[in-house]
């Protein structure tokens, strides 16, 4: 036989078997009629709840499997509160549906099948049909019914069990800090510690769970977006990845939240952004776009855009990453002085003990969402917490045999 003869005979085939399934639903309806509800409950009990041990097995495993996955992943760029989002959404718009489907049409569909299958071969179906009983209105409508049912009952009960087995796990706990006016707070950790998240919840771009957060003596946990606004103008964050806009030039940029948030004159806004490059030691980089700029060049830039407002706060999220020695101390000493110019509060986030020990009034050491230790680089380095020693003197990790014995 030909290719073009197999596929012809294949082609024919299915529509011969999309007919069949035309006409046992055109069969269907008619006996609608006829509906026997009992036998449909108990073919909802049968075929629905049975299936239930083995949809909540899958969708846990499921959204457990997704959780661990991506957690690890994200977890390195500081994303790791987004996890029980992500698991959320892909269990509830993709794979719960499709797995309560795949599991139903699997067990139910071979249940039906065998069923039916040996009724023709006994004569079963022949004695209903005898006997004046259609065996379409008997045998199938009421499991298609049930099925009909029952799917969207095992989707709702299967993504709620997924979602649970893929629930967000804490990022921080127990966490109690207080950060002088005025001082500039270094919060060390390794990755995936939760210092990121940190700085996002004083920021107000989290929210917490539970809990209390404090900037100035005002509570802004449960301010509304319109009052957070209004304290971020008192706020300046620098990302560590920069953030700057990639379709703005470096003036364009720094001059952003002038515009956004005052009345100032171009004029005006030219002059407090010249100036704002200036104290970050960028005076010719004005007309440059982001994508002409060097990952040190970038960091500046990003401080100039967040002092433009003359901040209280300054957040430094990574401040000296992804920069060599040279450029990372260029940095430590920029943010230096800005504290002694602007008398500003900094929170600076980072593992770079060398950045650290530059720009620190005091440390805080955070270990899988919770400080082990708060105090000056002299306090950290002498601690007898073999964790707090481990990452200020750079040893190896557990997995690496250190272990707490072998510390003196």
């Amino acid at each position: 036989m030909g290719f073009f003869e197999l596929l012809g005979s294949k082609t024919i085939g299915l529509f011969h078997q999309l007919g069949a399934v035309i006409l046992l639903l055109n069969s269907s309806c008619k006996e609608l009629n006829h509906l026997r509800f009992r036998e449909t409950i108990k073919q909802c009990l049968d075929l629905g709840v049975l299936s239930f041990p083995i949809v909540a097995l899958t969708l846990l495993f499921t959204g457990m499997v997704l959780s661990v996955q991506i957690a690890g992943e994200l977890t390195k760029y500081g994303a790791g509160f987004t996890v029980g989002a992500i698991v959320a959404i892909g269990m509830g718009r993709e794979l719960g549906p499709v797995l309560c489907g795949v599991v139903l049409a699997g067990r139910v569909g071979a249940a039906i099948t065998a069923e039916i299958g040996t009724m023709r071969v006994t004569e079963q179906i022949d004695a209903l049909r005898c006997m004046a009983v259609s065996p379409v209105g008997y045998l199938v409508l009421p499991r298609l019914l049930s099925c009909m049912a029952m799917l969207p009952i095992l989707t709702v009960f299967g993504v709620s069990i997924g979602v649970f087995g893929g629930m967000k796990r804490k990022i921080l706990e127990d966490v109690n800090l207080t950060v002088y006016d005025g001082e500039t707070m270094v919060i060390l950790g390794a990755s995936g510690s939760g210092k990121s998240t940190l700085l996002k919840l004083i920021i107000g771009l989290l929210k917490p769970d539970s809990g209390s957060i404090k900037v100035n003596g005002k509570e802004i946990s449960s301010l509304t977006e319109r009052e957070m606004n209004e304290e971020r103008r008192r706020m300046g964050m620098v990302f560590q990845y920069s953030a700057l806009f990639d379709s703005m030039n470096v003036k364009e940029n720094v001059a952003f939240g002038l515009r956004q948030h005052t009345d100032l004159s171009e004029e005006e806004i030219e002059n407090i952004t010249e100036g704002k490059l200036h104290l970050v030691g960028l005076d010719d980089v004005g007309d440059l776009m982001p994508a002409d700029l060097s990952g040190g060049m970038k960091k500046r830039v990003s401080l100039a855009r967040a002092i433009a407002l003359n901040p209280q706060i300054i957040l430094y999220d990574e401040p000296t990453a992804g920069l060599d020695p040279i450029r990372a101390t260029d940095i430590s000493l920029l943010i230096k002085q800005m504290q002694k110019e602007m008398k500003v509060t900094s929170i600076v986030v980072t593992h770079d003990l060398k950045s650290a020990e530059m720009v620190a009034d005091r440390m805080a050491f955070l270990y899988k969402g919770s400080f082990l230790a708060v105090g000056t680089a002299e306090a950290l380095a002498s601690s007898r917490d073999y964790r707090v020693k481990q990452f200020m003197n750079g040893l190896p990790s557990e997995q690496y045999t250190v272990r707490a014995g072998e510390f003196s």
